[in-house]
């Protein structure tokens, strides 16, 4: 279902997303951002990690309806892996996904093109370099934001968080540590 928020901050009424397929989401991987939703141009799109573990994808049409899931980066050397978090976000106006690899403990990017084709994942540690207390990667946020793309990454049992960005040529810059700037404690 779907609700919009009004000017005042009051919400409508929740109502069914027309034409939307049944997503079957996973419900056994210990995760809970399992979901993720951006906007790119004048149509939303829908990540899910799918209930083999993989990452989905569904975009709304013009129309109202919605295209059929489809495998994001399917011919990528990830394309088997289980992912324990996704992220999605519009950026340089296109659609950038983020997941947690748990199993290589890392953290993956790939960008949907505007023809529907999509990059490999890449692995985001071999363009940022990996911290010195990296640890188990666990969540992923991204945002885009002006000329960049924002990424943050819990990892540690929730003990360290670090941030990284996407420049619009596509490098990233090192991963800094927000705890060191920021106390959470």
């Amino acid at each position: 279902e779907q609700a919009e928020q009004n000017a005042d901050g009051s919400w409508t009424t929740p109502t069914p997303m027309t034409g939307l397929p049944t997503i079957d989401a996973t419900t056994s991987l210990p995760t809970r951002n399992f979901l993720a939703a951006a906007v790119v141009g004048t149509h939303v799109h829908l990540v899910y990690i799918g209930s083999t573990g993989q990452i989905m994808h569904t975009s709304e049409r013009a129309d109202g309806t919605w295209t059929s899931p489809d495998q994001v980066a399917p011919g990528s050397t990830y394309r088997h892996d289980k992912f324990a978090s996704v992220s999605a976000a519009s950026f340089g106006g296109l659609l950038q996904i983020a997941v947690v690899d748990q199993a290589h403990g890392t953290v993956l990017h790939t960008v949907r093109h505007a023809d529907g084709t999509w990059a490999s994942w890449g692995n985001v540690l071999t363009q940022t370099g990996k911290p010195r207390y990296w640890g188990l990667p666990i969540r992923v946020a991204m945002a885009g934001f002006g000329t960049s793309l924002q990424m943050v990454v819990l990892t540690n049992g929730q003990v360290a968080q670090y941030h990284a960005v996407r420049h619009a040529d596509g490098s990233w810059s090192r991963w800094g540590d927000i705890n060191a700037q920021v106390d959470f404690n």
